[in-house]
This record gives structure tokens, C-alpha cells and sequence, in this order.
């Protein structure tokens, strides 16, 4: 069963995660990589309830956008999860006035998976959510 994907309930719903994904999470060697990765694994299911014309797919997308914000939330404590954070609230506000190269990569990122602004209002408040936590 995959964690973010598997269907029914799964531990992926409990707020916790379990001790071995977060000790897989700790001893990972490329963090930036991960975090990008995690950072996608809330951005692209999130973007696609609104995309989705079936419910049962938005529901989906909707679980695993929940599940993807826990390991996002566990993540927290890096540094660069915020920064990356940071940058994809911005661009999902469109306040892009910040030029860097993670608000570039971001906003290039939304380019390629079409989301407009229903996608990126429930972007921005999901990752307003995480970095809340």
C-alpha cells in the first residue's frame, strides 16, 4: 500500500506519523530533495480537487493532499521547508514580487500543471495551514 495514495483508512490519516517514516524522514541524506518532493506530494493532489470533475477523483486527491500536508507538517523544523513554503504561498497569492530562484522554480512548477486560480487559492491556504502549525 503506498502511504499518501493507499485507499481506506490508513496510519497516512493519523496526525502522527509513524516512528519508521520519520526515522526514514530524519536520515535522509538530500533533504532539499525531499522537501521539494513533499512540497509537490501537497501542491499537486490540492491543485487537482478543483480540477477533477469526479467527485469520487476530487476525494481522491482531496485524502491525499491531507496526508502529503502530515509529512509536509513533519518537516517543519528544516529550514529550507519554510523558505520552500514560503515561496509557494507566494506564488499561489501571486505576489511574486520576491524574485528568487525558489519563487521561480514555483512558479514555473504551477505553469506546467495549468493551475489557475481556484488551484492556487487552495494552495495558498493549505500551505498558510502548514506553516501555521
Amino acid at each position: 500500500m503506498a502511504y499518501l495514495t493507499g485507499d481506506g483508512d490508513s496510519p497516512a490519516d493519523e496526525e502522527i506519523m509513524p516512528m519508521p517514516l520519520s526515522n526514514a524522514i530524519e536520515n535522509v541524506e538530500n533533504k532539499k530533495e525531499l522537501i521539494l518532493l513533499a512540497c509537490m506530494n501537497v501542491i499537486m493532489p490540492t491543485g487537482m480537487i478543483t480540477m477533477h470533475t469526479d467527485e469520487d477523483l476530487a476525494n481522491s486527491s482531496r485524502k491525499t493532499s491531507s496526508r502529503g500536508k502530515i509529512v509536509a507538517k513533519a518537516l517543519l523544523g528544516e529550514d529550507e521547508m519554510r523558505k520552500q513554503c514560503a515561496a509557494i504561498f507566494s506564488v499561489a497569492k501571486d505576489e511574486e514580487a520576491v524574485d528568487s530562484e525558489d519563487t521561480k522554480y514555483w512558479i514555473e512548477f504551477f505553469k506546467k500543471w495549468g493551475y489557475g486560480e481556484k488551484e492556487k487559492k487552495n494552495i495558498a491556504s493549505v500551505f498558510g495551514e502548514i506553516v501555521s502549525s
